[in-house]
């Protein structure tokens, strides 16, 4: 099988994948494809719903998210063939450790880091903490996943709901640039651009998307 399997171990899940996603108001004819193509996912994964927190800086690099109270940040290794490379650069459940947060986390949002007498920062404080920060944006989504697997390539499309609004989204990721490259050619979706959370946030919120 090529690419991930769905259920390998969370120690592999972790390298760095190239990454295609993008944002539209309709991609259900991408769904229908994802559906007649994919092999069998994992009943646990086949479908999740989530509510979920963004943290936007205004860097498209950073991929700052919270969701079952944890804390997720991924950040963009590089760009290759129109695809961007994930690597994870923090992830951890409330609460979390002052030091860590003051080492990896609160300078990669741009923000000064914390001194007090806390050894451990809860959901609460951290984003009381980052909300007075006006360089920063808290966005709210809902997400309704479905999984994937095209030839043992990880596949995923949802609806996600900003401000009262849905939007559909699909993704295809990989170590490989090429199983990716294959992957969008077998769902006929090469004149589709690549669009991040981050950046797809920030257009949502202008009403630019």
């Amino acid at each position: 099988m090529r690419g991930h399997s769905m259920n390998q171990s969370s120690k592999e899940e972790i390298k760095p994948r190239y990454e295609f996603r993008t944002f539209s108001k309709d991609l259900t004819i991408i769904r229908r494809r994802m559906e007649k193509l994919s092999g069998p996912v994992p009943g646990e994964i086949r479908h999740r719903t989530s509510t979920e927190t963004y943290v936007l800086t205004g860097n498209e690099e950073v991929n700052c998210k919270i969701r079952d109270a944890k804390l997720d940040i991924k950040t963009r290794l590089e760009v290759k063939q129109g695809l961007e490379q994930w690597t994870v650069h923090f992830k951890s459940e409330f609460p979390i450790d002052q030091a860590g947060l003051n080492k990896s986390v609160w300078p990669l949002l741009g923000v000064a880091p914390q001194d007090t007498k806390k050894s451990k920062l809860d959901l609460k404080y951290f984003l009381d903490y980052i909300k007075q920060n006006n360089d920063i944006e808290v966005v709210d989504i809902i997400k309704d996943r479905y999984a994937f697997s095209i030839s043992g390539v990880i596949c995923e499309f949802a609806v996600v709901q900003v401000g009262g609004q849905d939007f559909h989204t699909f993704a295809v990721e990989s170590e490989s640039v090429e199983e990716v490259l294959d992957t969008l050619a077998l769902l006929e979706a090469g004149a589709y651009r690549n669009i991040n959370y981050p950046k797809a946030l920030h257009l949502i919120r202008k009403g630019n998307l």
